[in-house]
């Protein structure tokens, strides 16, 4: 039950960011460049966010699962209230400074005045996106998937009735361009955050939050910190892991990388069960290890792997019998259809690690245990696969399969040992 509505909002999110570019696409490649370099700003946000929001769902799901709904409040109002002492100093100095970062990033000259404008724009909204993502992991920690669902489907509503108006222009609305999508997120995340916060102010599952409730609570607001932070490290390890990745697939050539491009955007797809299977563990582990039940935390969470690692045997069964024609939906070159079909085919049946990382990790954040999975994500992604991409495709002529190979030994290594410390069960004994 929690995981339909969840499953369902990511996919909802996933179609959205496909519907913002599918609109920027039609005007022109510079256009599209600008958004890419302005999208770094929701990457570093999601980074912050993510982080810091395993934080705080650890001590609600465990204060709901307790029944300690006067706890569960008073880290919501918390929460909330870190999302502005965050996102305001963050919006003031990113606007400033939001030039001389496009140029940094790499942008042409061409690129930069578009890219700026983006990226200003999304800055200063920073609070708004911040504020939706935490009044929805608020709603999860609490159990409730069906009404972040729903912010989910009006944000991608939005998007396609708006969007198309605010960059092209229609009758007296005047077309804006790169603007009018940076706009339309604005829009978005405003409809969506005050739909959200007004659930929580009137109240839900026993939680109720209200302004006289956001007076700083320091030691509340370390104790998120504390966790949040290593779960916000691990996913700046997962990023360098890929610009490394990139860095290393681009000396192979065009076709090489345009590849491995169409088959991440692939596996992005695929990982969007996991992500939100991961958030049920966390709640589930959350509120069972807050209820006193260590056992069925545990077993909850072994069940949300199963449930992912099913749906992935049936994505590399897909994988290994169509993976040229899925490759091909996507571009017609046959070097990058061969070499994407490839890629997918030596990784996806290793995806089974990946059920456990995903799955187990959230279940570990879910817990208050972010530390472990920190560092197995970072000796993984960050250590073995990167050094595997530079040692094997010089082995045995293995060339770019070595590249792929070695991404599924990061796989391997980043599920292993997440499973085997999570099997060790020493988090079932974390204090909050």
């Amino acid at each position: 039950m929690l995981a339909i509505p969840t499953v369902l909002g990511n996919v909802l999110q996933n179609l959205h960011t496909v519907v913002d570019i599918f609109f920027i696409g039609k005007l022109g490649p510079e256009s599209i460049a600008a958004v890419a370099l302005g999208g770094v700003v929701i990457d570093v946000l999601w980074t912050v966010i993510s982080g810091l929001s395993l934080g705080f769902r650890a001590f609600i799901s465990r204060a709901a699962g307790a029944r300690n709904l006067a706890e569960a409040t008073h880290v919501s109002n918390q929460a909330i209230l870190m999302v502005f002492l965050i996102s305001v100093p963050l919006a003031i100095i990113g606007g400033f400074y939001a030039r001389p970062i496009i140029i940094f990033l790499g942008a042409e000259p061409q690129v930069v005045p578009a890219a700026t404008l983006y990226f200003r724009v999304i800055i200063s909204s920073a609070f708004l996106y911040l504020l939706t993502h935490t009044a929805s992991a608020i709603l999860h920690a609490l159990g409730e998937a069906r009404i972040p669902a729903q912010a989910m489907f009006l944000i991608t509503l939005i998007t396609l009735t708006l969007e198309p108006l605010l960059i092209f222009g229609w009758g007296p609305v005047p077309g804006f361009g790169v603007a009018g999508a940076a706009i339309t997120l604005v829009i978005c995340y405003s409809a969506a955050g005050a739909y959200l916060i007004s659930v929580l102010v009137r109240g839900h599952r026993g939680v109720k939050i209200s302004f006289r409730g956001m007076r700083a609570d320091w030691p509340v607001i370390l104790k998120i910190f504390k966790i949040g932070l290593p779960r916000s490290f691990q996913r700046s390890f997962r990023a360098f892991a890929d610009i490394a990745m990139i860095r290393i697939v681009a000396g192979f050539g065009t076709p090489t990388l345009a590849a491995f491009g169409v088959a991440m955007r692939i596996t992005t797809l695929v990982n969007s069960p996991g992500w939100a299977m991961a958030g049920v563990a966390s709640t589930m582990v959350g509120q069972n290890l807050g209820a006193r039940k260590p056992q069925r935390a545990e077993r909850s969470a072994w069940l949300a792997t199963m449930v992912y690692g099913t749906i992935l045997v049936l994505v590399t069964l897909v994988f290994l019998f169509f993976g040229l024609e899925i490759v091909g939906f996507f571009n017609k070159d046959p070097d990058v259809v061969m070499r994407g079909a490839r890629l997918l085919q030596l990784t996806s049946p290793f995806y089974s690690f990946l059920a456990l990382a995903m799955v187990l990790g959230g279940a570990l954040g879910g817990s208050g245990d972010t530390f472990a999975p920190m560092v197995i994500s970072a000796i993984s992604l960050s250590g073995i696969q990167v050094a595997a991409a530079l040692i094997l495709p010089n082995l045995f002529g293995l060339q770019e399969t070595g590249l792929w190979l070695a991404i599924s030994l990061g796989l391997v290594a980043w599920g292993t040992g997440t499973g085997i410390w999570f099997y060790l069960g020493r988090w079932k004994a974390k204090v909050l």
